[in-house]
């Protein structure tokens, strides 16, 4: 008879071991490493598993399109390799292979396309946008302002949540720049107006008027201010006191300078 060890509890669906080389790479978001540590968890002992897409969005309540924009921040960094398998039966992919790099490898032969578990590969799709997105990316370092701006709400406003990041992430893909938006939060906070919802309210503003940068908006703000300022005057013109003219007689003048104990000569 043989010793048995058995698992219990949480630990008994299965478990997995987290690099923490991932875990402090701050150039991948914390989306991506939940994603990994999902993929890990499947892994096991191993280095390789295969939870179906459609599984691992149900489990981690993502859409398919959060999944590939995350994982493929895992695959550019070569801490995930994907590869496709077809099915020789229906000629269509049917399931990917998920292997977790024990070693960074120099580059990925197999990244992971935008299909979902069943769908067929087509070579004649162009990935040209998503080409033209990473590369205005890099031209910007969108994960450069990305990081120094979520540093910044986190630092001035609160601790970031996912959604708060997504949200940052849109808007400099929209074309703000990350100052802009930084400057958004500085006049937030000295409205004492701590929140994500003030700070959206600002951005939002500065779509409607085409403001795209810090310097649009300051100069925006000098002109609002200067528009105030003369307005208020305008106002304080108005709230003087009215003089009108009257004609009067000398003696109805005289009376009235009688009536004050006064003399008239």
């Amino acid at each position: 008879m043989e010793d048995k060890l058995e698992l219990q509890g949480i630990y008994s669906k299965g478990y997995g071991i987290i690099a923490k080389q991932v875990m402090q790479d701050n150039d991948i978001s914390i989306q991506a490493k939940g994603i990994y540590a999902y993929l890990c968890s499947f892994c096991g002992g191993g280095t390789v598993c295969f939870p179906g897409r459609q599984k691992i969005c149900s489990d981690l309540n993502i859409n398919k399109d959060t999944f590939t924009k995350y994982l493929k921040q895992l695959t550019n960094k070569n801490y995930v390799t994907v590869k496709q398998l077809k099915s020789d039966k229906v000629n269509k992919f049917c399931h990917n292979i998920y292997s977790i790099n024990l070693v960074n490898i120099p580059e990925i032969e197999t990244p992971c396309p935008n299909l979902s578990d069943t769908e067929t590969s087509d070579p004649t799709i162009s990935d040209t946008n998503n080409n033209n997105i990473n590369n205005k990316e890099e031209e910007r370092n969108l994960k450069k302002e990305l990081k120094n701006t979520i540093e910044f709400y986190e630092n001035n406003i609160t601790l970031i949540t996912p959604f708060v990041a997504e949200d940052i992430e849109k808007y400099l893909k929209s074309g703000l720049e990350a100052e802009l938006i930084i400057e958004a939060m500085k006049e937030a906070v000295s409205r004492n107006k701590r929140n994500w919802t003030y700070v959206t309210g600002i951005l939002n503003n500065c779509i409607d008027n085409k403001i795209s940068t810090k310097k649009q908006f300051k100069i925006s703000q000098e002109e609002f201010k200067s528009n105030k300022n003369q307005t208020n005057k305008k106002q304080k013109i108005e709230e003087k006191i009215e003089y009108k003219e009257i004609q009067i007689t000398e003696e109805e003048f005289e009376k009235k300078m009688e009536e004050k104990g006064k003399k008239y000569d």
